[in-house]
């Protein structure tokens, strides 16, 4: 018991240390650094206030178990679409490895949109992506968001309650809402894998893809919140 307290305290100063430095680090920053992610074989600008930034650098890796996940279901012959991409790691990794169908990402926020759209050029697979600039959900119309500047990746249009925000602010936005079920039709696709990552809203999404799930069976990926 006592060597097992003792680790976690090491790794607990270790962790500290890494943050005031990656905090020094930002502060000295002028514009988004461009990052190298290798388990996305891909180059990405990342806002440098993000948790996201953080893992990445303190880890030396972001979701690594989640990325062998989906390589494994990923079916080379259909198409993808990534629900909550954020800057886009998820979206630029489907894309380099499908090539011949379609990547649709679906991201609302204004911030995640500059940087996903950016890193989709910095990747060269603009030819392979579609960005759907609104939220998934189970109507079509419009819908509010809650954002927190810089760390849009916990942007909601359930309750903010994730741990790592809970004393942060944040600013809310009216945004467009659409169906997967339209999205795939509007778009053509075949998609035979959704990756999920809503916080919190993942029902809406699920229940305005009824229709995708029965008709193309695709295998899904989700965050449960």
């Amino acid at each position: 018991f006592l060597p097992l307290l003792f680790r976690r305290f090491v790794i607990t100063k270790r962790w500290s240390r890494k943050q005031i430095l990656l905090r020094q680090l930002s502060k000295h920053l002028a514009e988004d650094p461009i990052i190298k992610v290798t388990e996305f074989d891909g180059i990405f600008a990342v806002d440098k206030r993000s948790d996201l930034f953080s893992r990445i650098i303190i880890e030396d890796s972001y979701e690594p178990k989640l990325v062998n996940l989906c390589l494994r279901f990923l079916d080379l012959n259909k198409d993808v679409i990534d629900i909550g991409p954020n800057i886009g790691l998820f979206t630029v990794f489907f894309a380099k490895r499908i090539r011949k169908t379609k990547v649709l990402a679906v991201e609302p926020t204004k911030n995640a949109l500059i940087r996903l759209k950016r890193n989709v050029e910095l990747n060269n697979v603009q030819d392979i992506v579609t960005i759907y600039e609104g939220i998934a959900s189970d109507k079509s119309g419009t819908a509010k968001i809650k954002i927190i500047e810089g760390k849009e990746e916990f942007s909601t249009t359930g309750e903010m309650l994730h741990p790592s925000i809970k004393n942060e602010t944040w600013t809310t936005a009216d945004i467009d809402s659409n169906t997967i079920d339209q999205l795939v039709i509007e778009h053509s696709l075949h998609p035979g894998l959704i990756k999920i990552d809503v916080e919190g809203a993942e029902l809406a999404v699920i229940n305005g893809a009824l229709d995708v799930l029965e008709q193309h069976r695709p295998i899904i990926i989700s965050e449960l919140s």
